[in-house]
């Protein structure tokens, strides 16, 4: 039904940015079958970019892919690098090395690559094992 409708409007897209649902997924087939479509909200942000994105993605998913946009986390990403604020948060990763110093092996995150648009693995730590038939002071108590 492409072009079937000249105007559609859609109400509290706010409400819809979220989850592959079928509610969701309706304000994408609708925008498909007009030639313009106006999408209404009085709360379109909760301050973040990443906001944004969904309901962008589902009216004009060929234009967000024309501008370099993938559909989901790598996407996102870059949407969110481009339109708002990133905020790494490292988590406190090596809290159970005290208990157990040994067979952790590298620990390994996902960093964002600028050159590639993804997630890539990186080393967070590389921790080495200690002997586990030693009994350590924390033990020892």
């Amino acid at each position: 039904m492409d072009g079937f409708f000249d105007y559609a409007i859609a109400d509290e897209v706010h409400e819809l940015k979220g989850g592959d649902t079928a509610q969701g997924n309706a304000p994408g087939t609708l925008a498909a079958s007009a030639r313009h479509i106006a999408v209404l909200t009085g709360t379109l942000l909760g301050g973040y970019a990443d906001e944004l994105f969904n309901i962008l993605f589902r009216l004009e998913p060929s234009r967000m892919l024309e501008e370099g946009f993938e559909y989901g986390e790598t996407g996102v990403r870059a949407f969110t690098e481009t339109y708002g604020l990133l905020e790494k948060i490292t988590v406190n990763a090596l809290l159970a090395y005290p208990d157990r110093p040994f067979g952790f092996g590298d620990l390994i995150g996902r960093e964002f690559n600028p050159e590639t648009q993804r997630r890539e693995p990186s080393l967070i730590a590389a921790t080495r094992d200690l002997d586990q038939n030693f009994v350590y002071a924390k033990e020892r108590g």
